[in-house]
């Protein structure tokens, strides 16, 4: 119980001011922010999962590693590709152009598939069967718990 208290106390710490400063402190006060959503992510997880201090030490590295592997992969080929128009695009792409895409758009998503099959087996190294299926439930209720989070502290301000 006290770790999911240890989570909403983060939680309410990611309320910011009104005023958003600028320039290095906004990037400071992003990364404090993140560092925060990171920790209470790990906490709600840990509870979740009903981790104990060495499954915790093992796990983390491994699923933090995974974590960054996916948001690069995700993250690769979308810079540039943004467009003012509605379909970003693609009535403006030759059928060429558009198989040449889909390819592209294929690898990502086979890429992403790979990640989440190794992933899943390093983590069965470390946790039961159980815990595994069950990491993925967790994440998302902390996702929803979060998103719930932030719309009511939009409706504050």
């Amino acid at each position: 119980m006290w770790k999911y208290l240890l989570l909403l106390f983060f939680m309410s710490l990611s309320s910011i001011a009104s005023a958003q400063p600028g320039g290095q402190a906004r990037d400071d006060m992003r990364g404090k922010r993140h560092e925060r959503i990171r920790l209470a992510r790990q906490a709600f997880i840990a509870e979740q999962l009903e981790l104990n201090k060495a499954e915790v030490a093992a796990f983390f590295p491994v699923f933090w590693s995974y974590q960054e592997q996916l948001e690069k992969t995700k993250r690769e080929g979308i810079r540039g590709r943004r467009s003012p128009s509605p379909d970003r695009g693609v009535s403006t792409m030759t059928e060429a152009e558009a198989k040449a895409a889909i390819v592209k758009l294929q690898q990502k998503r086979k890429r992403l598939a790979d990640l989440n099959m190794e992933a899943e087996n390093k983590y069965l190294e470390i946790l039961s069967a159980k815990k595994v299926l069950k990491l993925e439930l967790a994440e998302r209720a902390f996702r929803e718990t979060l998103w719930e989070r932030m719309g009511r502290h939009i409706k504050r301000n």
